[in-house]
């Protein structure tokens, strides 16, 4: 039993096809370039196949091109992308251009594009069953970042087709029993957000007629996740101390998420002790991400610590830098994630009072830190936001 998307409103399509046509003559009439995919508008018709356009690198800080998803998804599709990835282990990023499909086979796909660490990106149109195979992707590239935005992710590594502008969701149709319809929405349900998207995608997508399909914002898209390359910050919550000691009460924490790496910043005390004390606890989502390389060794992290400096940014204005003493560094077992590396440092030239009004903090190089170890810095910048009420709390053991 196939459940099917509906059929994309025809005035709708034919604007799609018509805007695919313009740029697909131009690609076949021209040397092939950068800006020309390489594929037909009848293609997208057809079973999605997975390919390598034949310019494989844009030159100078341009974008790395590609390969691309095209075409309708069928039962067939993630057997297919099965295959595509065996055959292309050194592939890492899908455009998608399709007018969507079978949905069972959509979040198959996805599921299969995650397991095999690809990235995906936003080509022309990607509408209906594609919005979900597009959302398996483990750096999802979907709209072109402000170059003047202060949390600008990687905006000198751009895939093609980031432009966010064609990007549809609509209601489906079935056939089959009330019982198979439900069975698809929970399987909806558990696949949206075991890939981290926020639920009112499947909520607006669930509303929204086949004959006005809705083409997601810039804004929809950045704040629900679907494009997860500018950095995120979670406010303040406050935390048991869990396996950090008997001795500490609780911690205010913040979080820092980019793609699947999470890293948290804790402030907290010990009894007895006159300094305030943070951990950064470092969560990649998987041993091969940029995040989990740089912390699989606390001798590595300690060594690019000592070559950070902290820099705090307080309410009322005024940056200040910190000297963050290292303490120590050790691995912590977790359920939620593959590993989890804490580091916990001692910070001086700052009062208890004045923590609670750091808005910002970040770990800079001093001028010491190797270009390799560059990265880490982008998961050490935090914002301090929310009820500032729990950084005293945090912080009562010290001040009682």
């Amino acid at each position: 039993m196939i459940f099917r998307a509906k059929r994309i409103f025809a005035s709708v399509a034919a604007v799609a096809l018509l805007a695919l046509a313009a740029s697909s003559s131009r690609a076949h009439a021209e040397e092939p370039d950068c800006d020309a995919p390489d594929y037909r508008p009848a293609d997208l018709r057809k079973p999605m196949r997975f390919f390598s356009p034949p310019s494989a690198i844009c030159s100078g800080n341009a974008v790395e091109r590609a390969d691309l998803a095209v075409g309708m998804i069928t039962p067939e599709t993630p057997q297919a992308f099965a295959v595509f990835a065996r055959d292309n282990p050194d592939g890492d990023m899908l455009r998608f251009v399709s007018p969507g499909g079978d949905l069972a086979s959509a979040a198959k796909l996805g599921e299969l594009i995650r397991k095999a660490g690809f990235g995906t990106s936003l080509g022309e149109v990607c509408i209906g069953a594609c919005a979900y195979a597009i959302l398996g992707g483990v750096k999802r590239y979907m709209i072109t970042q402000d170059p003047g935005a202060e949390d600008q992710g990687d905006l000198f590594d751009r895939f093609e087709g980031a432009t966010g502008t064609r990007l549809g969701v609509h209601q489906f149709s079935f056939s089959g029993t009330q019982a198979y319809a439900q069975q698809i929405m929970g399987r909806l349900i558990n696949y949206t957000l075991g890939m981290g998207i926020d639920p009112r995608f499947l909520a607006l997508a669930a509303k929204t007629p086949e004959s006005a399909p809705h083409w997601l914002t810039p804004d929809e898209m950045r704040a629900w996740n679907i494009d997860n390359t500018a950095r995120r910050y979670a406010p303040l919550s406050l935390q048991a101390a869990g396996g950090m000691g008997t001795e500490i009460g609780a911690t205010a924490e913040v979080a820092s998420s980019r793609f699947d790496d999470t890293t948290r910043l804790r402030l907290f005390c010990r009894k007895g002790r006159k300094t305030p004390l943070v951990a950064l606890v470092f969560q990649p989502g998987s041993r091969d991400t940029t995040l989990g390389q740089k912390t699989s060794r606390p001798d590595d992290v300690q060594s690019m610590l000592e070559n950070l400096d902290m820099e705090v940014r307080f309410e009322r204005g005024g940056t200040r830098k910190l000297a963050a003493r290292v303490l120590d560094i050790k691995p912590s077992p977790t359920a939620e994630a593959p590993f989890q590396l804490i580091a916990i440092l001692e910070l001086s030239g700052v009062s208890f009072q004045e923590l609670e009004a750091v808005v910002a903090v970040s770990f800079l190089d001093a001028g010491d830190l190797s270009r390799a170890d560059w990265s880490i810095q982008d998961a050490l910048r935090f914002r301090v936001f929310g009820d500032r009420r729990l950084i005293p709390l945090a912080m009562a053991n010290c001040t009682e």
